[in-house]
């Protein structure tokens, strides 16, 4: 199954970006980006967006790493304070 190309997903959200500014008319012989570069644009946004999504899942994977780790260092840090106390006692 192919994806909607980028324009047709604006279209079909109702973005008009014509209702918002008033443009003025194309000049005769100036041509509208190509298909090809909307589809190598539309490609490069995808893979940004793959990206985004697994550093996304590498952060909060990552963020709870650390709290294990700040946990399991504050338990060592109250045994290490332990022992020195005993050995202050001696």
């Amino acid at each position: 199954m192919t994806r909607p190309s980028l324009w047709k997903r604006f279209s079909n959200n109702y973005i008009d970006f014509c209702g918002v500014l008033s443009y003025s008319p194309v000049p005769e012989g100036v041509e509208f980006m190509d298909s090809k570069l909307i589809d190598a644009l539309e490609r490069k946004i995808d893979v940004l967006l793959e990206a985004y999504g697994a550093l996304k899942q590498e952060n909060a994977r990552m963020r709870e790493e650390l709290q294990a780790l700040s946990g399991e260092r504050d338990l060592i840090k109250a045994r290490i304070d332990e022992i020195i106390r005993k050995m202050e006692g001696i």
